[in-house]
C-alpha cells in the first residue's frame, strides 16, 4: 500500500509494510532433564504498518531437533499476535540450540534478514562410560581368586546413580553394587573371580543405572581354563575287560591317585571312545 503525506507543499510517499517481531527476542529453557520435556510460549507481533501473511515455518535441524514449534498459517493484522508453545526435549547432556525460521510475506528487499527464533537449552543427565567392555580372568588355580578392576566414569552434567550391579554366575562377584558419581567423577569397581572346576566360564556383569540411553551397561566377563595344581601327584589309569569291546559291552576302568604329600583341590576325568 502506498499513502500519501503532505509535508508543507510537497507530499511525501509512505509505504505500508508488515513487520515481525518476536517475544521473547529468543528461546532459552535453561537445564531439563535428559527425557524430561519443557514448554514455553513464544508471542509472534505484527509491528508493522500491512498485513503480516505467515505461513509456517521450519527447524534447521529438522527431524533431528530436540525442539519442536508449530506455527500455522494466518493473517496478522497490525498489532496483532498470536502465541506458538515451544517444547524442548533433550536426549542427551549439554548445551544444545537450533534456529526456527519463519516463513512470511516480508518485503524482498529485507528477505535477506529472513525472521528466526533462536531456541537454546541445557540437557541435564549422567553419562556412563566404562574403561573395557570386556574384563579377562586366569586364576592360577582351584580356589585361587583372579581380579580385574572395571572404571567407571560419569561423563554427563549431572549425578550418575548406579542402583545395582550384578552376575548371575555366583563364582564372580563384585565389592560394591550401588554408588553415586557426580558430573567428571570416576570408580573403580574390583570384580573377583573364584573357580571351582577348571573349565572356562563366560558371563555377564550387568550395570544398572540413571543413564537415559543406558539404562543397563554390560560388561563380558571371560574366565579362562583354570590349570591343576597337583604338585608331585600320580595318577595311573588300567583297564579290564574284553580287549576288543563292543557296543554294549562293559569295560572296567580303575583310577589311582597318589598325593605324595601334594594339595590336591579337584580332580576332573573325561573319557573318550574310538569306535
Amino acid at each position: 500500500l502506498i499513502g500519501f503525506v503532505a509535508v508543507g507543499t510537497m507530499p511525501t510517499i509512505v509505504w505500508a509494510a508488515p513487520e515481525i517481531a518476536f517475544s521473547p527476542e529468543s528461546v532459552d529453557f535453561g537445564p531439563v532433564t535428559v527425557g524430561a520435556q519443557d514448554s514455553k510460549v513464544l508471542t509472534i507481533w505484527n509491528v508493522g504498518t500491512d498485513t503480516l501473511a505467515i505461513s509456517g515455518g521450519k527447524l534447521a535441524l529438522g527431524t533431528e531437533s530436540v525442539f519442536d514449534m508449530i506455527v500455522p498459517d494466518v493473517m496478522l493484522g497490525t498489532g496483532d499476535s498470536i502465541n506458538v508453545v515451544v517444547r524442548f526435549k533433550p536426549l542427551m547432556g549439554g548445551i544444545q540450540a537450533d534456529v526456527f525460521t519463519v516463513e512470511t510475506n516480508l518485503p524482498l528487499n529485507i528477505l535477506a534478514q529472513r525472521p528466526v527464533v533462536q531456541l537454546v537449552g541445557d540437557g541435564l543427565g549422567a553419562e556412563i562410560d566404562l574403561a573395557s567392555s570386556v574384563l579377562s580372568f586366569a586364576s592360577q588355580g582351584l580356589g585361587a581368586s583372579a581380579v580385574q578392576n572395571l572404571l567407571i566414569t560419569n561423563r554427563g552434567n549431572d549425578t550418575l546413580r548406579v542402583s545395582d550391579i550384578f552376575v548371575d554366575d555366583v563364582r564372580f562377584g563384585v565389592d560394591v553394587t550401588a554408588f553415586d558419581l557426580g558430573p567428571d567423577i570416576e570408580r573403580l569397581v574390583r570384580v573377583t573371580y573364584i573357580p571351582d572346576s577348571s573349565r572356562a566360564r563366560i558371563d555377564t556383569l550387568h550395570i544398572v543405572s540413571n543413564d537415559f540411553d543406558e539404562p543397563m551397561t554390560l560388561v563380558v566377563l571371560d574366565a579362562q581354563e583354570t590349570p591343576q595344581q597337583v604338585g608331585s601327584a600320580r595318577i595311573s589309569l588300567a583297564r579290564s575287560g574284553i580287549p576288543f569291546p563292543q557296543v554294549g559291552d562293559t569295560v572296567s576302568v580303575s583310577f589311582t591317585l597318589t598325593p605324595n604329600n601334594a594339595s590336591i583341590a579337584g580332580v576332573e576325568l573325561f573319557f573318550g571312545y574310538d569306535p
